[in-house]
């Protein structure tokens, strides 16, 4: 069973089979196979695993800086030490645009942990890297529609949908001016930004995502989720895997 703060109930954990057991060790739930807890743990808090093995001693719970930066010791130390060029740590900025989409996807789930899943249909939606890759502007990749192009990681996720249009804009702002290169045409912000430029939207040039990246509801987990698959979604449409 999981606790969905959504709906404040108990519910059975998303994925697992909702038909009655058919013997009471059954109704208690599923052994878990002995590397299972680090793939858990791993996603869900820092320093789970070192040395290629699970460490329920030093895990650190929640993502903190650790979690996507790898151990800091060594880092805190040449700060210390004035060295403030040091790449002691590791950043994620420096990925291109398809391992950044990889590595926020290495727990927000890719193409490639789908596949392996076998997860079909509307639950796919939990998975926003691979949302992402779906989309027709996605391509092999473009930097302007990555995770962290709309997401700061260290900043808490902001839920205004209009705060977002800065980065559609940015493609799909049509005319002879972008938000993001002002000034140009489009000629000119392509070879600045080495991408096409989208069209221009005819029915509206703000809250793109409410109509772009729409919510659809999982009714077994009682909320809702933004579908990041970037695309022409008809009003009140069904999901579309």
């Amino acid at each position: 069973m999981s606790y969905y703060s959504a709906g404040k109930l108990l519910d059975f954990t998303t994925g697992n089979p909702r038909s009655e057991p058919d013997q009471i060790e059954n109704a208690l739930g599923r052994r878990m196979l002995p590397t299972e807890p680090a793939f858990c743990f791993g996603c869900h808090a820092a320093a789970a695993t070192t040395e290629d093995h699970f460490n329920e001693k030093q895990l650190i719970p929640g993502v903190t800086c650790e979690a996507c930066h790898g151990p800091g010791a060594e880092h805190a130390t040449q700060m210390n030490l004035g060295n403030l060029q040091s790449r002691a740590i590791m950043n994620p900025a420096r990925f291109g645009p398809v391992g950044s989409v990889d590595f926020c996807g290495a727990c927000h789930r890719t193409s490639v942990d789908v596949a392996l899943s076998g997860v079909t249909g509307i639950f796919t939606l939990r998975f926003p890297a691979y949302r992402l890759q779906r989309s027709r502007c996605w391509g092999t990749g473009d930097a302007r529609i990555t995770c962290t192009a709309c997401h700061n990681p260290h900043q808490p996720l902001v839920r205004n949908a209009e705060a977002y249009d800065k980065n559609c804009l940015s493609c799909h702002a049509g005319g002879s001016t972008s938000t993001e290169h002002p000034g140009l045409n489009s000629a000119t912000r392509q070879a600045k930004t080495g991408s096409a430029i989208g069209k221009a939207c005819p029915v509206a040039q703000k809250s793109c995502v409410t109509c772009h990246m729409p919510k659809y509801t999982i009714p077994e987990m009682h909320t809702s989720f933004t579908d990041h698959k970037i695309a022409i979604h008809p009003k009140d449409s069904s999901f579309v895997e």
